[in-house]
């Protein structure tokens, strides 16, 4: 008999709250979650679909068990991440892209204003860039990342997307092989970056689910979680075309008011937007 995904939500719930101490509510939203993402359903397939026969569902228990045991997303078992409009591959190297990194795209395509070339700093597994690409379709995109398995991942994801074609990877510590690499100066309508802003002294008090599987360079952003920073925001407009903008993920720390007065050294507008909990999380300087 076959079983409906409802009804396994509520199997995966009673382990949840068996194993994590949590709420029914909790464990049942838990499961819930776990097998929406699990199975890419939609709500109306949540509603008719049989679990049974949905394929990879023996896959199920394995990641289960390394959630409950080993803390484990389950964007690290299945390697991907729906991100945007987009499902993307992730590795070992790539940060687990969040739900309100979102927010910097949205910020952006609601500017109204075409975007021909974008610089990502620290991209990762490429999901911000490419998700530019794919709603500017005529702009062309470099990607930059300090781990060179990262941009094998995102490598991967543009050709995947069909937009390989309109991407260059290279491998720097921000800023720094640009020139080597024959990137021209003032030629990038829009940088964005989601640099590591994590303070040193907070990595030990992350979750496991963050601290065991993100990679540490990816989220550490130095003793006070604000050293990237200083190097993207000074050297922004040498790349920038006039009027570029520069579009940055934050932390909603009390080093706010220094990075708006780092930033007007340099841009003659600098606003803060709020993340969708309410948080300080944008900063746009242009």
């Amino acid at each position: 008999m076959s079983n409906s995904f409802h009804e396994k939500a509520i199997q995966l719930a009673k382990q949840f709250v068996c194993h994590k101490g949590v709420p029914f509510e909790v464990g049942y939203r838990w499961g819930k979650n776990f097998l929406q993402e699990a199975f890419d359903l939609s709500p109306s397939q949540w509603a008719y679909k049989m679990f049974d026969v949905c394929p990879l569902h023996a896959e199920l228990d394995k990641w289960v068990q390394e959630f409950i045991t080993k803390h484990k997303p389950l964007s690290r078992s299945t390697q991907r991440r729906f991100f945007w409009n987009q499902w993307f591959a992730l590795n070992e190297f790539t940060l687990d892209p969040r739900p309100e990194t979102e927010g910097i795209v949205s910020l952006i395509l609601n500017r109204k204003t075409e975007v021909n070339t974008v610089l990502d700093l620290g991209t990762g597994s490429g999901c911000i860039l490419l998700s530019f690409l794919e709603a500017f379709p005529k702009a062309k995109g470099l990607g930059v990342d300090i781990q060179s398995d990262a941009l094998t991942v995102a490598h991967q994801n543009a050709f995947q997307l069909g937009i390989g074609h309109r991407v260059q990877w290279i491998c720097s510590n921000w800023y720094t092989n640009l020139e080597t690499n024959a990137i021209k100066k003032n030629s990038f309508d829009l940088i964005v970056s989601n640099p590591p802003y994590i303070p040193s002294s907070q990595w030990i008090k992350l979750p496991p689910e963050v601290r065991f599987w993100d990679p540490k360079v990816a989220l550490d952003g130095g003793k006070y979680g604000i050293t990237p920073y200083k190097t993207i925001i000074p050297g922004a407009k040498q790349w920038l075309t006039y009027g570029g903008v520069l579009a940055l993920e934050i932390s909603s720390n009390a080093w706010l008011p220094f990075l708006i007065s780092l930033g007007k050294q340099y841009f003659s507008k600098v606003s803060v937007f709020l993340d969708d909990f309410g948080r300080n999380r944008y900063l746009i300087l242009y």
